[in-house]
């Protein structure tokens, strides 16, 4: 087994980093067409917010890395907003797991966001990564929702149809009101008993949403679902709809409102496994099922960690990904 330490992320790390999560993250790479220029920029962008989080003393993120025998050998990062907490992208290079260095950057994770006020860890999974999902488990994280990944390959859309009478669809900011409506009413009440009440983000946080687009479905005047747009080389589309109230035929409008946003491109939607209406609405429009659904995961139960590496170390709450 060898030798490693945890420390954060230093500049001259980033290269090393990238190499890793091409090796770790193939598939999405590959879908979304991430390339070494929008890493960078990303990681440009991540020196800015690190900067600005010393200056306002307030901490909002942390990238942590594995190293042993002088490189890097694994990665993670950290993000919350109140007692909100959420880590992603774990990575271990192919040559250096199963030796404790994932275990290890993972309960360093949850120490840290659990030391700066987060009250639960949240962390998702692929379906298909046994290694990780027993890894997660036995630190005491519970699966609490599954969410399919559906793509779309660049074809015309359906001609658009009226929406079914009393519907609405509105365009809307992440920080407004209705958009946090529409989040609470279309989240499972499991799902809402883990995220709790989201907040909309505040201050510098609205400068980093403000290039994604958000749709409001409402019925009557009151928000039965909600969609973000990511516009890029692929259009990523996150959708929440209410399992009650709505209609395939709904749940189909509000789709090609979004496609139509951004037209003609590759477009990947994400959704909540358990949202039929959606879910049937989008392979009627073309989506297929990609191979790797996610399970998210939070880390506690009854608001405390059961696993012995956290003792102590308080409750639990997520960081909302809206």
């Amino acid at each position: 087994m060898a030798e490693f330490r945890i420390r954060e992320l230093r500049v001259r790390d980033i290269s090393r980093i990238w190499e890793i999560a091409q090796i770790s993250f193939a598939d999405e790479i590959s879908l979304f067409g991430l390339g070494p220029g929008q890493i960078w920029r990303k990681f440009s962008l991540y020196g800015i917010l690190y900067a600005i989080q010393r200056i306002s003393r307030k901490t909002r993120f942390k990238f942590f890395v594995a190293e042993a025998k002088g490189k890097v050998v694994a990665g993670t990062m950290i993000q919350w907003e109140s007692d909100f907490a959420y880590i992603a992208a774990v990575m271990v290079h192919p040559e250096f797991r199963r030796q404790g260095i994932g275990r290890a950057l993972v309960s360093e994770a949850v120490r840290v966001a659990f030391g700066y006020g987060a009250k639960k860890a949240v962390l998702h999974v692929r379906e298909d990564n046994l290694p990780a999902k027993n890894l997660y488990l036995s630190l005491g994280f519970q699966a609490f929702e599954t969410r399919v990944n559906l793509l779309r390959e660049a074809s015309p859309l359906p001609q658009e149809k009226p929406l079914p009478p009393r519907f609405q669809i509105v365009k809307t900011a992440p920080w407004e009101e209705r958009a946090r409506e529409a989040l609470c009413v279309s989240r499972s009440p499991k799902t809402l008993e883990v995220y709790g009440f989201p907040n909309p983000p505040r201050g510098i946080a609205r400068l980093f949403s403000s290039s994604r687009k958000v749709f409001v479905l409402l019925r009557d005047g009151k928000a039965l679902g909600l969609m973000s747009l990511y516009p890029g080389k692929v259009l990523q589309l996150r959708a929440h709809l209410a399992q009650e109230g709505g209609s395939e035929a709904a749940a189909q409008a509000f789709l090609i409102r979004g496609l139509r946003a951004v037209p003609e491109r590759k477009a990947v939607l994400r959704a909540d496994l358990e949202n039929v209406n959606l879910i049937e609405s989008a392979k009627n429009l073309g989506f297929g099922k990609l191979a790797g659904s996610w399970e998210w995961c939070s880390g506690g139960r009854d608001g405390k960690l059961e696993s012995s590496l956290f003792p102590d170390l308080g409750r639990a709450t997520v960081f909302p990904l809206w």
